[in-house]
């Protein structure tokens, strides 16, 4: 078999984070180093040339996932002049499917596996990640301002209260509520009509 050429400290890296990513979705922390290995290509060895351990690799994987720099490129793409209602149901879709992602990677952030082998806390990664998806929310409503009943900053936090909370009390096999209904109940409440 022929070698693969060899590649620069930083290709390698991300080669290894984009291998171990699907992995780790699939098989969680019980993925191994071998299987990372044969996905990127490289021999078991390298991945130890590159971290220190398995657990700092999939550290570094879970945190990039759960940075927010995905969900604001999607907030950010939705295309100007949509229906409001359309605009909020866009934004619900981006976050529901981002805070689920999360939570799933967070949950193997604080595994008693992930601790063990030193990684890292992210809470102030996720913190400060869900500041700036709010100010990214808030400025997608900012156009839409006068169909709010608050300013966008207060409608971004009730917006991303909802969806956390949706998410959070949904059952673990459950699908949360579509996009749809989600922003209808966010937009007109419970009520079937409007209360006099």
């Amino acid at each position: 078999m022929k070698r693969a050429p060899a590649l620069a400290p930083e290709e390698r890296r991300r080669v290894l984070k984009e291998a171990t990513l699907p992995l780790l979705m699939e098989h969680g922390l019980q993925v191994s180093t071998r299987q990372i290995a044969r996905a990127a290509g490289v021999a078991e060895g390298t991945i130890f040339r590159v971290f220190p351990t398995k657990q700092d690799l999939l550290n570094e994987v879970i945190l990039d996932a759960v940075a927010p720099d995905a969900a604001i490129g999607l907030i950010a793409a939705i295309p100007p002049g949509l229906p409001f209602e359309t605009h909020v149901e866009r934004l619900l879709e981006i976050l529901v499917d981002r805070m689920t992602v999360n939570n799933r990677f967070i949950g193997m952030l604080h595994s008693p596996a992930m601790q063990k082998g030193g990684a890292r806390c992210a809470g102030h990664a996720l913190r400060d990640g869900r500041y700036l998806v709010d100010a990214a929310v808030a400025e997608s409503l900012t156009p839409y301002a006068d169909r709010l009943r608050v300013p966008p900053r207060r409608a971004a936090a009730a917006l991303m209260a909802n969806v956390f909370s949706t998410i959070t009390l949904t059952a673990v096999d459950a699908m949360p509520p579509p996009p749809d209904e989600m922003a209808s109940l966010l937009l007109h409440g419970i009520a079937a009509k409007e209360l006099s």
